[in-house]
């Protein structure tokens, strides 16, 4: 990041942790996936915020810089008009103050809203 150089930090596959990581949860080599993105992506996260990395920056590690790497960045990514309305509502950020999917309380696809949690609130 210090170079400008594009970064992310994005799965979505199943893999298992490499054995020899130290800041990582997980005690066995079960595969891990996009539930548990934000957790992996915490440290590196939290990491970029003691070094004065802005909130948008890291949050860019999960949203528009996986687009740009896909060449994807005029379609998602970003919320911005003429683009889709990919987005989640939470309360913090995610990756940053949150690792839990179950913190997300609803998640929009091309502006439609595809997952509610929380359905007695007003809108």
């Amino acid at each position: 990041m210090n170079n400008n150089i594009t970064v992310s930090i994005s799965t979505d596959a199943y893999l298992p942790p490499y054995q020899g990581n130290t800041w990582l949860p997980f005690k066995d080599q079960t595969l891990r996936g996009p539930d548990v993105l934000m957790l992996i992506a915490h440290p590196a996260m939290n990491l970029l915020k003691e070094n004065n990395y802005g909130e948008n920056e890291i949050l860019a590690l999960l949203t528009a810089n996986p687009a740009a790497l896909l060449g994807r960045e005029n379609s998602f990514g970003r919320l911005e008009q003429g683009l889709d309305a990919n987005f989640l509502v939470a309360e913090g950020i995610p990756g940053l103050e949150i690792t839990s999917v179950e913190s997300i309380s609803k998640v929009f696809f091309r502006g439609e809203k595809v997952i509610d949690r929380k359905k007695n609130e007003i809108e």
